[in-house]
């Protein structure tokens, strides 16, 4: 390693391989939460749940349902047609993931 200085006194070699952690998965409504809250509403001490209305309540306008759209997408890797996309039918992450759920049934998946 270094001339004249011993393996143990010179400490770890730099490429130790370190073991990962495991990282448990969070499911697809848990993951729209937490993007929710985080990216969209961004308010100290505001939580929500799969049916806390969304839009209706004023916690999100109607223009934040392209990003909500585009993170559905993203999430369930599912395409859905922008005509679908309505607030009645986003009020909620429970109805998103149902209307998301209607557009792969629809599209054969």
């Amino acid at each position: 390693m270094y001339p004249g200085v011993s393996p143990q006194a010179a400490g770890p070699t730099p490429y130790v391989k370190r073991q990962r952690r495991f990282q448990p998965v969070i499911n697809g409504t848990q993951a729209m939460i937490d993007y929710i809250v985080r990216e969209v509403i961004r308010r100290p001490g505001v939580q929500i749940e799969e049916t806390t209305p969304l839009v209706s309540s004023g916690l999100i306008d109607s223009l934040t349902l392209v990003d909500l759209l585009l993170k559905l997408e993203e999430i369930t890797n599912t395409r859905i047609p922008a005509g679908k996309v309505q607030a009645k039918n986003m009020d909620t992450v429970q109805l998103m993931f149902a209307e998301c759920s209607q557009s792969a049934s629809a599209l054969g998946r």
